[in-house]
């Protein structure tokens, strides 16, 4: 015999402890899942204001004569993952009479400056007494675009500059490089490798990774995403098999979800074309299981819902 509740709506002691316990349990879950909460904003937190402040890196020839180096000034304008580029402008500065650079540079003998990412050679003419102005050049760097948000770009960046309009057999020119590696979304850093005795010009090691917060943010998209496939299969599973009654309402909610799912797909940062290994892992089973979650759920309408 099933013991009876007691007059205050309290249940049979048989049954006062599973149920403390079970309290205890759904309390402690929830203190977890607000710990967990209030870490991740500590650490987004800190990311934010630990962050170093972009300086300016200065990089010279090993084995340069004492003669003016010419200055060149690079700053990184874009990454662009999709095509495994970094977008870079070039400005030239020669000694002013105060020692400091001038630019734009007034070179005073004819000097090629050559580009070369390991992939191609882009060549520079600096004519003899004529402003040498800005050069925007796209730099190839490897890297798997697919392990959004966890891509990295390398590569490598060598400059050189010889006198006269002829690379052949030219006198080289001592380089000073100056760099700059701000740029929104990414962070961006070069060091030197230094060539074999007797090569002249500079040589740079480039690496492009998104930044930490980036990185955390997607993660907690992915996670809604799944959170809202989980939703919607419960829902619709409980329905479904007569465990919970079919409201009306809970249609349009699943609904939204098969449109929210892809919203939230978009905002990711630096959203990257559809078809990196996180679509394929995340986004493409998500959006099937709140798909078949609204269809369990309508199933469920359509067999169990109340006549007209």
């Amino acid at each position: 015999m099933e013991a009876s509740p007691t007059p205050d709506g309290a249940p049979p002691d048989g049954q006062a402890a599973p149920a403390a316990r079970i309290r205890r349990l759904r309390l402690a879950a929830l203190c977890l899942a607000l710990s967990v909460l209030g870490v991740g904003y500590a650490v987004l937190i800190s990311d934010f204001y630990h962050l170093t402040e972009p300086t300016e890196s200065v990089f010279r020839e090993r084995q340069a004569d004492a003669r003016a180096p010419l200055d060149i000034y690079l700053e990184v304008l874009a990454v662009e993952p999709a095509r495994q580029a970094i977008e870079v402008r070039l400005d030239f500065a020669t000694q002013s009479d105060s020692g400091a650079p001038r630019f734009p540079g007034l070179p005073g003998t004819d000097i090629l400056v050559e580009v070369n990412d390991g992939g191609d050679v882009q060549e520079i003419a600096l004519q003899a007494g004529q402003p040498a102005i800005s050069k925007t050049l796209s730099l190839s760097v490897d890297g798997p675009f697919e392990n959004y948000p966890l891509d990295r770009y390398d590569g490598t960046l060598r400059i050189r500059a010889i006198e006269g309009k002829d690379a052949a057999g030219g006198v080289s020119v001592p380089l000073r490089l100056r760099t700059w590696e701000n740029i929104a979304s990414w962070e961006v850093a070069m060091s030197p490798r230094y060539a074999a005795a007797g090569d002249k010009g500079l040589s740079l090691h480039v690496r492009a990774q998104r930044p930490s917060a980036q990185i955390l943010f997607a993660f907690v998209v992915f996670a809604g995403m799944i959170l809202l496939a989980a939703s919607a299969l419960t829902i619709g599973g409980l329905v479904f098999l007569g465990a919970r009654k079919i409201e009306a309402a809970l249609t349009g909610a699943l609904g939204a979800m098969i449109f929210a799912v892809p919203m939230l797909r978009n905002v990711l940062p630096g959203a990257p074309p559809l078809g990196v290994r996180a679509d394929a892992f995340v986004f493409l089973w998500v959006q099937i299981g709140v798909i078949l979650g609204l269809a369990l759920f309508v199933a469920a309408w359509a067999r169990r819902g109340p006549p007209p």
